[in-house]
């Protein structure tokens, strides 16, 4: 037996099988909060039993804050049901802004702070199988202000609230929505073959002042394709959000979708580019070397744009980098991706792959 396999026998059992307990987070936040270590404790069957309870806390370097504690009933009637409700709070003090659009300039870099505490339930069924279909309701309160990050200027310094919506007056929100996902990934966490195919719909009220009411439409496409004996897999995403508003009404520039870092545009600066739409592909080769280490090839091409009509692919951002991967059994320990585009190199550490 080699070295590697006996550290997944003896070891795996003692970090993965227990249903209950706590267990170290390493990431777990956008890569522009800097290095982040966090703690996650699950009960399960708390006072019933299908009834599952999760609380976690992350914070990094960058005194970047986010706690989330939830309850879920995973499997009622049989499993044909479920049903989860989830708090979460964010504190996210240096996030990056260099406007809206496409084309900003590289030379505008702000920064400002988003501070957000959301309620949300969502109740659903499974048709069959592998599909699930529900509907969400929740309610968030946001607080954005100036940027902590002192060697770059603050948002209000460089913007105005004619460019930014929503940068002068802030509001509380209702959403409500639903969804329809499928699931045919051999293996969530690490998958080898199979697919993860959503359709998202929500809708944003603006509680207090009524200028940022908005839909959101979100599509999700994964497929994993096992190759060389399943040894190695390539896998491919498409992802695009699209908004949709009424005459007179704005998407929070908070609430709007961005590109880069993280898992999409791999080559930019996190949150580099942002608007009311977006769309972006991703292609990675995941070689297995050994038991324990795998490497990443990957290309990733995308684009903001404002209007949903301006949808399609000219005009789109391109990144390719490579990645490597520490695994124990089919979690990922520690993975690092070095991204390249026409702005530079980047990289990111993080626990798992990027979709």
């Amino acid at each position: 037996m080699s070295f590697s396999r006996a550290l997944i026998t003896v070891a795996l059992p003692c970090l993965l099988s227990a249903q209950s307990g706590l267990s170290p987070i390493l990431g777990g936040l956008h890569s522009g909060s800097g290095f982040a270590l966090g703690l996650q404790y699950r009960k399960s069957g708390v006072v019933v039993r299908p009834l599952d309870f999760t609380v976690r806390g992350i914070g990094s370097v960058k005194r970047y804050e986010f706690l989330e504690a939830g309850f879920t009933l995973p499997q009622l009637a049989g499993g044909l049901l479920f049903a989860d409700a989830t708090a979460r709070y964010r504190n996210f003090p240096e996030e990056d802004f260099w406007g809206l659009g496409p084309a900003s300039p590289k030379d505008r870099r702000t920064n400002f702070r988003l501070e957000d505490i959301d309620y949300s339930l969502s109740f659903g069924f499974r048709p069959v199988k592998g599909v699930e279909a529900g509907i969400t309701v929740g309610s968030t309160y946001v607080n954005t202000g100036p940027g902590k990050d002192s060697g770059w200027p603050s948002i209000e310094q460089r913007f105005t609230a004619s460019e930014v919506p929503a940068l002068e007056r802030q509001s509380d929100y209702f959403h409500w929505g639903a969804f329809l996902r499928a699931d045919r990934r051999d293996e969530p966490g690490d998958p080898r073959r199979g697919g993860f195919y959503q359709f998202r719909w929500t809708s944003f009220r603006d509680r207090d002042s009524r200028l940022f009411d908005f839909r959101r439409y979100e599509i999700d496409l994964r497929h994993f394709f096992p190759v060389f004996w399943e040894r190695d897999t390539i896998a491919f995403r498409a992802r695009t959000i699209l908004s949709e508003k009424r005459s007179g009404q704005q998407v929070p520039f908070f609430l709007q979708p961005t590109l880069g870092g993280g898992g999409d545009l791999r080559g930019y600066s996190p949150g580099r580019f942002r608007d009311e739409n977006s769309l972006v592909f991703n292609l990675e080769y995941r070689w297995r070397i050994r038991e324990m280490f795998q490497a990443v090839g990957f290309a990733d091409a995308g684009r903001v744009f404002h209007r949903p009509g301006q949808i399609g692919l000219a005009g789109l951002r391109f990144s390719t980098g490579v990645g490597g991967r520490v695994k124990l059994g089919n979690r990922i320990l520690l993975g690092v991706d070095l991204g390249r585009s026409p702005e530079g190199v980047h990289v990111r550490f993080h626990s798992s792959h990027s979709f």
